[in-house]
């Protein structure tokens, strides 16, 4: 747990770029399985040969024929696809049944489409993570929340019907 969010990562999924530090040595820039590249970090040498040392040695060969260019654009949500109520076991129906911000036991999560990279790749973050805490992301809310809404009138046959009826 003291990874934070890296805790919950299925392990490294690859290797970036490295870098030579007087103070720290070699270090790496790492991709983690199932987490997005704004969680991506910088990792001892010591510590990758430790976890993963296969995708040292890949990134090592790789590196000296091809260089992987890494984009920050994959750090920015374009777009947010779904939402969702996380909520330990006892407390669900308590959370269902209470207005959110009054409860510390829920939280929301969102599906992120990240700029410049495939839907294949959107990953699920905490509403009250930094990424989401921008006015870009208040924007992409509301988006979210128009594109629903929306969704629900055309779908929905007693809101069809009242618009018909006027």
């Amino acid at each position: 747990m003291d990874l934070g969010v890296y805790s919950v990562a299925d392990g490294i999924e690859s290797v970036w770029f490295h870098e030579e530090g007087m103070q720290c040595g070699k270090r790496y820039f790492v991709k983690y399985k199932g987490l997005a590249h704004v969680h991506n970090r910088w990792i001892p040498e010591s510590e990758l040969l430790h976890i993963a040392p296969s995708l040292l040695a890949n990134f090592r060969n790789k590196n000296q024929k091809e260089v992987i260019k890494w984009r920050k654009e994959w750090t920015e949500p374009e777009r947010l696809l779904q939402k969702r109520l996380l909520a330990p076991l006892e407390a669900a129906d308590e959370c269902a049944s209470m207005s959110i911000s009054g409860s510390w036991d829920c939280c929301i999560e969102w599906f992120v489409k990240w700029k410049g990279l495939g839907y294949d790749q959107a990953t699920w973050e905490l509403e009250n993570s930094l990424l989401l805490c921008s006015s870009e992301a208040a924007r992409l809310i509301k988006d979210y929340e128009c594109r629903r809404e929306q969704a629900n009138r055309l779908y929905d046959p007693l809101i069809a019907d009242k618009e018909i009826d006027q």
